[in-house]
């Protein structure tokens, strides 16, 4: 875990960030490994592009939970410098609802040696817009200031800042996994009861 953290620590990285946004894929998967997880993969390969991007999809959760890396939503008017009627965060789960594909979890990765106040609060501002039934999660390997402060309260209930999230920091690692588990569920895997009918169980 030292050397890990060694290579991950600032400056190495300098462009090489998605590194880090890899390694917080790994800790959501970490987080539900109760459950039956399905990655897709091209050929052993998975790629994490600046594209729209299915990485997973959770099997035992009711309904299907999919990870999804990339994919664009509109927005009118965002606040941050950079987005022009859309949002695009790192990670998203996504399922399927009767209006559509609906966001429950957006991840957007910072790697950061000092907290961006205004960047990071008009980020948690445009996705939970954007997604106004999502649990908004900000993670940076950096510090991040008081950030929650600048979102409008409608919203401020659903957004998470969460610093200096690293390989050796575990509170903030326990931290990450409690929300994805909390958003995610209990698995839910059907089992045979008499006359062979199949009934859900939690667990």
């Amino acid at each position: 875990m030292n050397d890990l953290d060694r290579f991950l620590s600032l400056p190495v990285w300098q462009k090489r960030h998605e590194i880090y946004a890899v390694w917080i894929f790994t800790e959501m998967v970490a987080a539900v490994d109760r459950h039956d997880l399905e990655v897709h993969h091209d050929h052993g390969r998975l790629a994490f592009e600046f594209r729209e991007t299915r990485l997973a999809t959770i099997t035992s959760a009711r309904p299907e939970l999919e990870l999804i890396t990339e994919r664009r939503s509109p927005l009118a008017n965002p606040l941050g410098a950079g987005r022009n009627a859309n949002v695009q965060p790192d990670f998203g789960v996504w399922t399927q609802a009767s209006a559509g594909h609906r966001c429950t979890l957006v991840v957007e990765v910072k790697h950061y040696k000092r907290s961006a106040n205004r960047s990071f609060s008009e980020v948690l501002a445009d996705y939970a817009a954007a997604h106004q039934h999502a649990q908004i999660v900000l993670v940076n390997y950096g510090p991040i200031g008081d950030v929650l402060d600048c979102i409008p309260v409608i919203s401020r209930a659903r957004c998470v800042a969460i610093d200096r999230l690293t390989p050796l920091n575990r509170s903030a690692r326990k931290e990450f996994a409690k929300l994805v588990r909390n958003v995610v569920g209990e698995p839910i895997r059907p089992v045979p009861v008499a006359g062979g009918v199949m009934r859900p169980v939690r667990g």
